[in-house]
């Protein structure tokens, strides 16, 4: 093969002998059991039980605990994609073997935003909870659901920051070690 010609990633990996006998060797180990294997799985929180937080939840057989066992690492809201995500990754007291969990509200429109800056420190990445609930209309009656078929949302982490916001969907994305 000529050293000018372009190649892709899988002929450049494929290119020698020792690569092709490492990949073939992973690709045993894996078939046998060894190595590590990342599952994603995605929970649908959209119509969690009105006024109980979801920062817990179950789904088959997995449990997460944001409060108690994960950080939130950031936070992303992205006014043209209408998303605002929140990026968890496990802390100390975690026993399960999740990766990281992000928690997607799609559709997104933020309605209310507070932070007391003056209160930071490691509990200030604990979320406190995450619940759906009603909302004042117009006419001052409460809804639970806009006349576009959006939720209420409230979010709430240690110590004073807060969020309340409509969405269409809320979805967990779990990454699995």
């Amino acid at each position: 093969m000529e050293n000018n010609e372009e190649l892709d990633a899988t002929e450049y990996l494929m290119s020698t002998d020792t690569n092709k006998r490492a990949l073939d060797e992973s690709i045993k180990q894996l078939e046998g059991g060894k190595g590590i294997r990342v599952t994603f799985q995605e929970v649908d929180l959209t119509n969690s039980e009105l006024f109980k937080s979801f920062s817990e939840f179950e789904h088959e057989a997995l449990y997460i605990d944001l409060h108690n066992e994960f950080y939130c690492k950031s936070i992303l809201f992205s006014n043209e994609t209408r998303q605002l995500i929140l990026f968890f990754k496990p802390n100390k007291y975690c026993a399960c073997k999740i990766n990281s969990v992000e928690v997607v509200f799609g559709d997104c429109s933020i309605e209310k935003y507070f932070s007391n800056l003056d209160k930071t420190g490691p509990e200030s990445q604990t979320i406190d909870m995450m619940y759906r609930g009603r909302f004042e209309m117009n006419n001052g009656e409460l809804e639970e659901v806009s006349n576009n078929g959006l939720y209420y949302y409230y979010i709430n982490f240690l110590p004073d920051v807060s969020f309340e916001l409509f969405a269409r969907s809320v979805k967990a994305n779990v990454n699995i070690i």
